[in-house]
């Protein structure tokens, strides 16, 4: 996933009391739109010309496709206030973010730059991942219902092919994993943590393709055949957000867990 930067510190514009939390800024309904900057506002230009003004503090994230043309003064002015992007290509999947370079980094950022440099971070890393597959899949079979019970079969099926391949079937729209990309995006910026560490052996750790994927699949366990029902366009993106806003706790949870693994393996590296 290749990453644009801006040179500013992320700043946030202080919201007025009386005034509606930031939003999310979706432009993926494959209309051709140009974005420049006007003052502390976007100026949004779409195809037949219509012009759309839109504060810079009431935007969150913003998630683009391939026709949306930005100005570059556009795009440093979201980063220099710490609101990220992320491009969608045609088939719907994330094909990178932009977010600020010099971003106020926390505790867990200094302890991932040391985690990386250990011999065996890699296996580490593997096995804190593939515990945290197991506990998407068990959180989602205690949350089936009272009364009811994951069959013994699909649970070791799904075990199978989810906690130890990665691999998980589809019941959203393909564009849910670039929409979880986003949502993770832009709660490690929030975190003060980096969307992706090298080791010292040359090879990466995809943070932010990791932590998504595990969004990913709470949302696609949790609402299995439901989402399929839900037509796609403004009526998926809304079941999508509704979704991400009850359970963004399960985000924290990833990042806390994480945090806690990495304090005992620093902790237990002489």
């Amino acid at each position: 996933m290749r990453t644009a930067t801006c040179g500013q510190p992320p700043r946030r514009m202080p919201a007025r009391r009386s005034e509606v939390p930031p939003k999310p800024l979706y432009l993926l309904d494959g209309e051709s739109r140009e974005i420049g900057v006007r003052g502390e506002s976007l100026r949004i230009v779409a195809s037949h010309r219509a012009v759309r003004v839109l504060p810079l503090r009431r935007v969150q994230r913003i998630v683009c496709g391939d026709k949306t043309r930005w100005d570059g003064g556009a795009l440093c002015a979201c980063l220099a206030r710490g609101i990220p992007v992320t491009w969608v290509d045609s088939r719907g999947a994330a094909a990178g973010n932009a977010f600020p370079s010099q971003m106020v980094t926390g505790p867990i950022h200094d302890a991932l730059l040391l985690y990386v440099q250990l011999p065996s971070w890699r296996r580490r890393y593997r096995n804190w991942l593939r515990s945290r597959r197991m506990n998407v899949l068990a959180h989602w079979a205690a949350s089936v219902g009272p009364g009811l019970r994951v069959p013994v079969r699909l649970f070791n099926d799904l075990k199978r092919q989810f906690v130890y391949q990665g691999r998980l079937a589809d019941h959203f729209v393909p564009e849910a994993r670039a929409w979880c990309a986003s949502v993770t995006v832009q709660r490690l910026l929030a975190e003060g943590v980096d969307i992706q560490y090298w080791g010292f052996d040359g090879t990466s750790m995809d943070l932010a393709d990791d932590i998504a994927g595990l969004f990913w699949a709470d949302l696609n366990l949790h609402c299995g055949t439901l989402a399929e029902q839900v037509e796609t366009g403004a009526a998926s993106l809304l079941f999508f957000e509704n979704w991400a806003q009850r359970n963004q706790n399960r985000l924290l949870q990833h990042l806390g867990d994480l945090k806690r693994h990495l304090r005992t393996e620093l902790g237990s590296w002489h």
